[in-house]
């Protein structure tokens, strides 16, 4: 999953490891599952959270099995869980974490689980724009 969030962020591990200073065979481990997400010492993982100007927990969760979606008209990349027999959704904007549910886990969702999580993120993030436009036009007749 690492080397698919790296090229998400237009980058490659050896720039990554390069431009920052880390060791490039820690970064190819992780990227090849040599290291899971869960033994990734948290030292290493700010660092490339660093490097790459994202949380830890958007980092973790690319390093791990999830499954990403991308909304290009965002620019938001999320990772898709299931738990408790229900699909999720979790995405970050302006550094924030944002989880969703998305649906419940049958073979026909599971088909669409991709399409159906980058529209629950475009629509969240949609909403959010309109209520900030919405803010700023209120804030704005006040004055």
């Amino acid at each position: 999953m690492l080397k698919e969030y790296l090229n998400y962020k237009k980058t490659t591990m050896y720039r990554l490891a390069k431009d920052n200073n880390i060791p490039y065979s820690n970064i190819n481990s992780i990227a090849n599952a040599i290291i899971k997400a869960d033994n990734i010492s948290s030292g290493l993982l700010y660092n490339i959270a660093r490097a790459l100007n994202v949380p830890m927990d958007e980092l973790y969760l690319a390093c791990g099995n999830n499954d990403m979606v991308y909304s290009e008209e965002y620019d938001s990349v999320g990772f898709i869980s299931e738990s408790d027999n229900t699909y999720h959704v979790r995405f970050f904007h302006n550094m924030e974490s944002i989880e969703r549910d998305l649906c419940s886990v049958n073979d026909n969702s599971t088909y669409f689980i991709h399409s159906i999580a980058r529209w629950k993120i475009e629509d969240c993030l949609r909403d959010r724009k309109m209520k900030e436009m919405q803010y700023a036009l209120l804030f704005d007749e006040k004055k």
